[in-house]
């Protein structure tokens, strides 16, 4: 395929700390530099976000609405490339991301493309051992943390490394403003119920900064939560067991150590003991296998995950 013009959309707020290093990955983009444009949807940055975009040139818009589906959409809906690219302002991209993302576009119904996103060789190794517990706790069926082995047919690519051809976006009615997250596989689910392919490919690979803290463990936890009961509401068909699973666990936590007060308290003690040894038992294994950081780093991430995602689907689910 003869390459066509690209619109890369970045949306952003306060992401002063992260764009010169995704800035300098987009300098080095082996793509011709007349068929590119970088769309910066900017959320009301109150730092020098707008400043540093302005000066690298990017085309800057405003989302006032300031969650991502909003930006996407406003990015997609301004953008005048015949493809369209999503990526983050904490990642980094190859130097042939879009060239090598491009010729899976000459196959029928192809919509989009994509590729993992992995924690870089440089990340602390505080925000590696949180991108090892994301993984391991998205591996029942989220795309966040998948690294697969082959091109592949796919429900989702996540939006910090995809490809997508803009009309197939906007025939089935652009990205839902209104969701916190999940807006990039809502819009998938509605691209494959339209009849359009959805493919990975292993070989095209982004890093991609891991939150730092714990704090921002349990908000990205409780964000990802409420955006799949706000995507769910929509399309049933997108709640899966596992998304359940963390809640259900809050609410027999919750259970467990009010029935310490009444006749079933040896329950309780049962249940508050297996969930502790559950936790306890991916702490070691990833302290043990990854190595980046003591058992009770581990342990700690994963209770900012857990409960930042029981808190927040619960949440989402009486709001």
């Amino acid at each position: 395929m003869k390459d066509l013009f690209i619109s890369i959309i970045v949306p952003t707020r306060n992401e002063e700390k992260n764009l010169p290093r995704l800035f300098q990955s987009l300098r080095q983009l082996n793509y011709p530099k007349d068929k590119l444009e970088l769309i910066i949807v900017d959320g009301g940055s109150t730092d020098q976000t707008v400043t540093l975009a302005k000066n690298f040139g990017a085309k800057v818009l405003s989302n006032t609405r300031k969650i991502r589906g909003a930006g996407c959409k406003i990015g997609v809906a301004k953008a005048k490339g015949q493809l369209v690219a999503f990526t983050d302002a904490d990642c980094v991209v190859p130097k042939n991301w879009l060239k090598d993302l491009l010729p899976f576009f000459n196959q029928k119904e192809v919509a989009s493309v994509g590729g993992p996103n992995v924690t870089p060789k440089d990340d602390t190794p505080f925000a590696k051992a949180a991108g090892e517990v994301v993984t391991l706790l998205t591996r029942p069926g989220s795309r966040y943390g998948y690294q697969g082995h082959q091109v592949t047919e796919i429900y989702h690519n996540p939006g910090c490394n995809v490809l997508y051809l803009k009309k197939a976006i906007l025939k089935v009615g652009n990205f839902n403003p209104r969701l916190l997250t999940c807006e990039d596989e809502e819009l998938d689910f509605r691209l494959l119920q339209a009849g359009y392919r959805l493919l990975f490919t292993p070989q095209v690979v982004v890093d991609h900064y891991r939150r730092p803290t714990y704090k921002k463990i349990f908000i990205q936890a409780y964000r990802f939560a409420i955006g799949r009961v706000q995507a769910g509401k929509l399309h049933p068909q997108m709640f899966k067991w596992f998304h359940f699973l963390p809640s259900l666990g809050l609410l027999g936590l919750v259970a467990a150590v009010g029935s310490l007060f009444s006749h079933f308290r040896i329950w309780g003690i049962y249940f508050l003991a297996a969930s502790f040894l559950v936790f306890l038992a991916a702490s070691f294994y990833l302290a043990l296998t990854k190595k980046n950081q003591p058992f009770y780093v581990y342990l700690k991430i994963i209770g900012c995950w857990f409960f930042g995602w029981a808190w927040g689907f619960l949440t989402g689910l009486i709001s």
